[in-house]
């Protein structure tokens, strides 16, 4: 997606990264995001870690941690001019790592932050973090999580900004190389997995899941990816089912919604509320839980028939569901704020 000069934001944001490697798949997501955002032009790289080691130097900053691991005092600490205290200061935060805003958020004269995974055991952190810290703007990829901060707390600015994905990053083949018949990633809907799986089997129907408890199925992204592309059938269900003692009540679409729409799956699942607000037409095929191996076995021998859904799927997900188109709907309501303000 292209973005003209009057589409950027008027002074540079600095986005605060962290120095350390996260290797782990589910960080693909929030670094094609932050990479989104830095291509844009909008934002500067701040490495959180590297630059307080290089200050403090690696013995003081290893006490530094020890105190804050310890005491919690981080951003307590005296900071120099130099950190920039003029700046806007912005994290995207997998899980509540709040700490991965400090110290900025200490003296930045504007201080935004993007939050997958809250969930609802972390509400009364992240409420006290925004409140102590006077954060200007809070994007929560969760419109319930939105609605309950809004009322919660109407002083401060809360924002429902959805997952996106980055198109760049995935791939598609045709339809008739498909060679995986159904794909379940990560943890499965165990009532679900379990009314489906023997059957399939016996029917020699291709079936890829989890078969050991926090055991990835495609460990590389570039598996992962080809993996998406070569599954006709991608089953997706909500964190609040998979998840629910983390989770809670909360029903998010998440990333893999969006992977499996832009790899050209067809997604079979449970419908996040959500997803009645992003799709103006039943994007995905309902489970039927009465019969569902009945279900597969149909939508696998007609699946011709569900590919002007797919296709349309692709194609909303190209115009309207991208990192880029995300962080343009931020950038304006950062705009906004700061107008007003």
């Amino acid at each position: 997606m292209l973005v003209s000069d009057k589409e950027r934001l008027s002074s540079p944001i600095k986005l605060i990264l962290s120095y350390r490697n996260k290797n782990q798949f589910f960080y693909d997501t929030l670094r094609d995001f932050e990479r989104t955002i830095l291509e844009s032009k909008d934002a500067i790289p701040t490495y959180r870690d590297k630059f307080i080691t290089h200050y403090l130097g690696q013995s003081n900053y290893n006490i530094y941690r020890a105190l804050t691991l310890t005491f919690g005092i981080e951003g307590a600490l005296p900071l120099p001019v130099m950190l920039g205290s003029r700046s806007h200061y912005m994290a995207v935060l997998m899980g509540i790592h709040l700490r991965q805003c400090l110290p900025y958020f200490s003296i930045a004269k504007r201080k935004s932050i993007y939050l997958f995974d809250a969930w609802e055991s972390a509400h009364p952190m992240i409420q006290s973090f925004v409140q102590n810290f006077s954060v200007d703007d809070v994007f929560f990829s969760s419109w319930q999580v939105t609605e309950k901060f809004r009322r919660m707390d109407p002083s401060h600015r809360y924002h429902w900004i959805p997952e996106g994905v980055d198109p760049n990053q995935y791939k598609q083949i045709n339809y008739a190389e498909k060679d995986i018949d159904v794909l379940q990633i990560g943890r499965k809907d165990d009532a679900y997995h379990d009314q489906i799986v023997v059957p399939l089997q016996n029917e020699g129907v291709k079936y890829l899941y989890e078969k050991i408890k926090g055991q990835i199925i495609f460990p590389k992204r570039e598996d992962f990816t080809i993996g998406l592309a070569r599954s006709r059938i991608s089953i997706c269900v909500p964190s609040n089912i998979t998840h629910p003692e983390r989770s809670g009540s909360i029903s998010t679409m998440t990333s893999r919604y969006l992977q499996s729409m832009i790899s050209k799956c067809l997604i079979v699942g449970i419908k996040p509320i959500e997803m009645d607000m992003l799709f103006d037409y039943n994007s995905i095929i309902e489970i039927d839980r009465r019969d569902p191996v009945g279900q597969i076995r149909d939508i696998l021998k007609n699946y011709e028939r569900y590919v002007p859904l797919i296709e349309k799927n692709y194609q909303t997900v190209c115009q309207n569901h991208t990192w880029a188109r995300r962080w343009l709907d931020m950038k304006l309501l950062m705009e906004s704020a700061e107008t007003r303000d």
